[in-house]
């Protein structure tokens, strides 16, 4: 019996750790972006506008979530918010997403890049 414990200790810490989430409780694209990693629930410990400075890749299953603060996330009228890799689900919810810019085509040979799936509620 003391072989399963161990067993089932173990695979639980893995499936754990395989998942990131975190808070970010600074309004940087360097807080966020170590937030985002691994994917996960994302939470915001505190209200502001973060401005971007370079697309965010959202290569996991990931929630973003205001967590009940006014939080906005601006791409300051010069880069994409969020590129949303195939197969990959991003729930964005409670979060203003603003001033987004996207300049020429989606991928190198001009092709559109195919999309994750991204699932708004409620944003405002």
């Amino acid at each position: 019996m003391k072989t399963f414990s161990l067993a089932f200790i173990g695979v639980w810490a893995f499936c754990f750790s395989a998942f990131g989430g975190g808070t970010v409780n600074n309004l940087t694209q360097a807080d966020l972006e170590r937030a985002l990693a691994g994917g996960g629930t994302v939470l915001f410990g505190t209200g502001g506008t973060l401005t971007l400075t370079n697309t965010i890749t959202i290569a996991s299953d990931t929630i973003l979530d205001a967590n009940g603060n006014i939080v906005t996330i601006s791409g300051g009228n010069a880069v994409r918010l969020f590129q949303v890799t195939t197969n990959v689900s991003f729930w964005v919810k409670g979060l203003t997403l603003a001033d987004g810019r996207v300049i020429g085509t989606n991928s190198p040979n001009g092709d559109p890049a195919p999309p994750g799936e991204m699932l708004l509620g409620p944003v405002f």
